[in-house]
């Protein structure tokens, strides 16, 4: 649920930029994005830590903190071609604001799955109980 919610800050407050005019409306909405990606690291720890369970939660974190980093480089360099493109930067905001969105579509989307089977429950538990390779 609180994915949902950051990443539909994230895309309000980017839709909000893109509409901006007075500098005020500016320092607003800069305030705004900067809370909800401060909720988007208050979020994954304890994404992670009740996905993986508090005996590996440091292994775990450790790998989703590195995907926020590859993450920043992913964008910049997918956002760079419209940077360099005739789209006015209101438009570009607005066209950025779709990915936040889209990924609380998919968390909706994942939140609406049945509860996880028996089988695959033994799965995860052997994976981050005995920490040895799905496959030797």
């Amino acid at each position: 649920y609180s994915l949902r919610v950051v990443s539909l800050g994230l895309a309000a407050s980017l839709l909000f930029l893109s509409r901006t005019s007075a500098p005020s409306q500016f320092l607003v909405g800069m305030c705004w994005n900067a809370f909800v990606l401060g909720g988007t690291f208050v979020v994954m720890p304890l994404a992670t830590a009740s996905l993986f369970g508090r005996a590996n939660f440091q292994k775990n974190y450790g790998v989703v903190f590195m995907a926020f980093g590859f993450s920043a480089l992913a964008a910049a360099w997918v956002t760079v071609p419209y940077l360099t493109s005739t789209l006015s930067p209101s438009l570009q905001l607005a066209v950025i604001a779709l990915t936040p969105a889209a990924t609380a579509a998919i968390a909706w989307l994942l939140g609406r799955l049945p509860a996880p089977t028996k089988t695959t429950d033994d799965w995860v538990r052997f994976y981050t109980e005995t920490n040895r390779p799905l496959v030797e």
